[in-house]
């Protein structure tokens, strides 16, 4: 008997994809000390914080220092784990091909004849007034 592992179908890629999903959506990275303990999501968002009783025993300047320096690093491990996640998705060619397909639709603005030219450039007449001048 067979078994599957979950996020890795036949087709490799999506394995790949579930796994940027994954870090963009939801998530989390956790950062401590034994005193305190922050958690941000993939946005930088902070979404948890927990500071034990002995980490009140210093200043509050100190205090704040460490819980932004913890935040600075969950939030680096984060964009680490995102960075990982696309670089991951980006190697397989068939996205590569994908994406460039995408940009390329995307670059081409100009209308290909003078049909599309004139569809894609709206007249505007000056709206005509009904009120007559007093002269």
């Amino acid at each position: 008997m067979e078994h599957s592992i979950p996020g890795q179908g036949v087709d490799p890629i999506s394995a790949a994809l579930d796994r940027y999903v994954e870090s963009v959506t939801s998530e989390v990275v956790t950062c401590d000390t034994p005193s305190l303990s922050v958690s941000v999501r993939a946005d930088g968002s902070l979404v948890g914080l927990r500071i034990a009783k002995g980490a009140m025993a210093v200043s509050g300047e100190l205090l704040a220092s460490s819980i932004l320096a913890l935040v600075a690093r969950a939030r680096l491990e984060s964009a680490e784990k995102m960075r990982s996640a696309s670089a991951a998705l980006n190697s397989d060619p068939r996205i590569v091909a994908a994406m460039e397909k995408i940009a390329e639709s995307v670059d081409q603005t100009e209308p290909q004849n003078d049909s599309e030219k004139n569809l894609q450039q709206p007249r505007y007449e000056m709206p005509t007034s009904y009120l007559r001048s007093p002269m």
